[in-house]
């Protein structure tokens, strides 16, 4: 015990004989046991923490020097420039004021996750009238990109018992995910079924896929692929933001991936019975 005391964490009790003391050593070594895994625990957290700030640092900076740097041009030439060159600096600063804004409002939703200050507030609903209305609000987005929404909804499903605006805000992300891994042409599909009780819910991309040696990544705080380079929007929180959501319902995230052929993100939603 007095080695444990002194910082040596591996340290435990060996007591042979019954009686007691061997009662009183299996309950020291079981709390040095707890006590060693929430220490490992909060190291994790500690590593990631300093991660997602150096992460943070770098992505702020980026956007805050845009904006300094073409207003500072704006007023040094403000009598010089043209129409042109002010409107488009005015657009670069508005973009990157809008990345700023993205940034934030997704670090303190995680935030407010991770602390859980977030409390679902479960109702019965049903999933396919969500995800039309979803997919509805994308396809002006699609048409742009040249990217094609389908939906295949099972018919006669029952209603889901979840958090009607948190799964939103799953669809969500994980639409807006979809869309900036494929390319022009591609084709997005969300897909409902029934699976004994619960609903399926399937979200499937024709994207360039994830690579084997990312797979294990893509659920942390801050994930970005390194093989894309059409995400300057991105916060590479929005994985990390589903996954909180879905632990809300006690629910997880699956992933089928193969290299440029696509990706599909599966999860689970219990079915309404009377009595929840």
């Amino acid at each position: 015990m007095q080695q444990f005391r002194l910082g040596d964490l591996k340290a435990r009790v060996q007591v042979k004989s019954a009686g007691d003391i061997k009662q009183v050593s299996d309950i020291f070594n079981e709390m040095a046991d707890i006590l060693t895994q929430n220490i490992e625990k909060l190291k994790e957290v500690e590593i990631l923490r300093r991660e997602l700030i150096a992460n943070v640092s770098h992505d702020l900076r980026t956007p805050i020097s845009i904006v300094q740097g073409y207003i500072e041009t704006m007023q040094i030439k403000d009598g010089q420039l043209s129409a042109e060159e002010r409107k488009r600096y005015l657009l670069i600063v508005s973009e990157s004021i809008g990345k700023l804004q993205k940034l934030v409002s997704e670090l303190f939703e995680l935030s407010k996750l991770e602390a859980n200050q977030v409390k679902p507030v479960k109702e019965s609903f049903f999933i396919s009238e969500l995800v039309n209305d979803i997919s509805s609000k994308y396809q002006l987005i699609a048409k742009d990109k040249n990217i094609s929404i389908t939906t295949f909804l099972s018919k006669g499903l029952p209603p889901v018992y979840a958090d009607v605006a948190l799964i939103e805000r799953v669809m969500q992300n994980l639409i807006d995910n979809a869309m900036k891994f494929t390319p022009d042409g591609g084709k997005i599909t969300i897909k409902t079924n029934k699976h004994k009780n619960e609903i399926e819910i399937i979200v499937q991309d024709t994207g360039i896929g994830i690579p084997e040696n990312e797979r294990k990544q893509i659920f942390g705080r801050y994930y970005k692929a390194n093989n894309f380079t059409d995400l300057k929007n991105s916060t590479g929180l929005g994985l990390a933001i589903i996954k909180k959501i879905l632990d809300l319902h006690q629910s997880s995230l699956e992933l089928v991936t193969e290299i440029n052929s696509g990706t599909s993100f599966v999860f689970r939603l219990p079915v309404y019975q009377a009595g929840n």
